[in-house]
């Protein structure tokens, strides 16, 4: 057997019951990143836990119905940081530290649930349209563009979203997201990225009296 984490025993019904969902849960996540979506089964999950595929089932449904269930806290989180930030446009370049510090905050305290969204680009086919991360990167932009409503000023930021889920790829010894020097530093880079001046389409006149975002 594998060294997953083993469903323990000796409880009552209702708390063994709670035990055992949240140890699939987990153990569903750390498959997912690690065999990708679609090489992750329900057997080798329960076989992790020392339980049976119909215990699984028993929980839940299917694999997707699993997928839902680990990825639906996350994208929950992630969307009320993005409610908040939208209700306070237009936004002040303090608030996109404060925006910027929260998303690696989350990305951070839930790295196997966005290393698999960012990683394994086959498990969006099979999550529901309210859970797509892309739709979630687009608010990000259009917080982040603000009044520079142009192709580049969305490149820009969406480079610099890049700068803080890429290395999520790294392994976890390589980029240690626990380490506040780490987060730090993950949103100093994107607001430096957020901060270069857009180059100046061909005959158009350079804007006066504007910096950079």
């Amino acid at each position: 057997m594998a060294s997953g984490a083993r469903v323990a025993s000796g409880a009552s019904d209702g708390t063994k019951g709670a035990r055992t969902r949240a140890a699939i849960i987990t153990t569903a996540l750390r498959a997912f990143r690690r065999d990708g979506y679609d090489g992750a089964t329900l057997a080798g999950i329960a076989d992790e836990l020392g339980i049976t595929r119909s215990a699984v089932l028993h929980h839940f449904n299917s694999k997707a119905a699993l997928l839902r269930e680990v990825v639906e806290p996350f994208v929950a989180q992630l969307d009320d940081l993005l409610d908040r930030i939208e209700a306070l446009q237009p936004i002040p370049n303090r608030v996109r530290r404060r925006l910027l510090t929260e998303v690696v905050d989350l990305v951070a305290d839930n790295r196997d649930v966005a290393a698999m969204l960012t990683v394994d680009r086959a498990v969006n086919a099979h999550l529901a349209p309210d859970l797509q991360v892309a739709d979630r990167a687009s608010r990000f932009v259009a917080i982040t563009v603000g009044t520079e409503g142009s192709g580049l000023a969305a490149t820009r930021s969406l480079a610099a979203l890049g700068s803080v889920v890429r290395p999520l790829a790294a392994a976890d010894d390589l980029v240690d997201f626990d380490d506040p020097a780490t987060r730090r530093l993950l949103v100093d880079s994107a607001l430096a990225v957020l901060k270069l001046p857009l180059p100046v389409s061909p005959g158009s006149a350079p804007s006066r009296g504007r910096g950079g975002s």
